[in-house]
Parts: structure tokens; C-alpha cells; sequence
């Protein structure tokens, strides 16, 4: 049975022992949208367009006619045109429905707007990694990892 395309693996050298992390396309298409939006400002709570799913989305608003801005499903939308737009993002309804839950509610109560959208947006690519069964990229544990005795960078 074929590899879907937005499930092929590309390849993204880490700072992890210098090695090469296998990544899928879908993965590596959604985390460029979700960054060029966190970076331009274009990442916004309850903003169809422009919330994570939105962004995921093509900066659509057609999607919310399955999913709310909480990420409830409204599967008797789940046609047409909203059917397409979500379709073609590669992940179900409902792994888009967990993303927008995700997003929205990861970062619940903090005060700062940025802060908000960095830590809705971390949690959100752990769970994208976990969909394609990949490493965590967001784990940055290994940096400081060291052996007793070694006075030396160990990457």
C-alpha cells in the first residue's frame, strides 16, 4: 500500500547529536504555516481565519462549519465546501477539532497575548508530533544532557 503524500517523510537535520530527524510533509507543512503566522502576528485566539486551525486551514473561515471555536464538532457541517477545506489539510475533523481544544485551552488564564499564543502553539506541534509518530521537536531536554566527569559540549 503507497505512503499518502502528506505522510512521506522528509528529512530536518536537529541539534540533537547532529542527526537527521524524519519528519512527515504534513508535519513539516503545518508547523511553517503555524510559525509564519506566530511570527507575523497572525496567530489570534476565537479569529477563524487566523487561529491555529484557521491557519492550518489556508487562513479559511470554511471550516467552522464542522468545528467551533473550541473545537465542539458540528458533524451535520461536515460537507461541501467545509468537507473539502479540511480534507485537504491532510488530518480528520476530528484531529483538527483537538488541535483548536489544544490551542485554545493550553494557555488558558495566562495574562500576556504572546505568551498565550507561544504556549497554545508548543502544545499544539507535541500533538502533531504525536499524530505522525514523531520525536517531540519541541523537547530541548537533550541540550543540557551531560556524562559525569566530561568537560566537554556533548551534542
Amino acid at each position: 500500500m503507497p505512503v499518502p503524500l502528506n505522510m512521506r517523510m522528509s528529512k530536518r537535520r536537529t541539534i540533537k547529536n547532529n542527526s537527521i530527524m524524519k519528519t512527515t510533509k504534513r508535519f513539516d507543512n503545518t508547523v511553517m504555516k503555524l510559525y509564519k503566522a506566530f511570527h507575523n502576528g497572525y496567530l489570534k485566539f476565537e479569529f477563524s481565519c487566523a487561529c491555529a486551525v484557521g491557519n492550518i486551514c489556508n487562513n479559511s473561515m470554511t471550516w467552522r462549519g464542522a468545528i467551533n471555536y473550541y473545537g465542539a464538532l458540528n458533524l451535520d457541517g461536515y460537507k461541501g465546501k467545509t468537507k473539502k477545506c479540511i480534507d485537504q489539510t491532510g488530518y480528520s475533523v476530528y484531529e483538527l477539532a483537538t488541535i483548536e481544544q489544544i490551542f485554545m485551552f493550553e494557555a488558558f488564564g495566562l495574562e500576556e497575548e504572546k505568551e498565550k499564543q507561544y504556549q497554545g502553539l508548543c502544545k499544539v506541534i507535541e500533538y502533531l508530533c504525536e499524530l505522525d509518530g514523531l520525536e517531540n521537536v519541541m523537547d530541548y531536554t537533550s541540550l543540557f544532557e551531560y556524562k559525569e566527569g566530561v568537560k566537554e559540549l556533548v551534542i
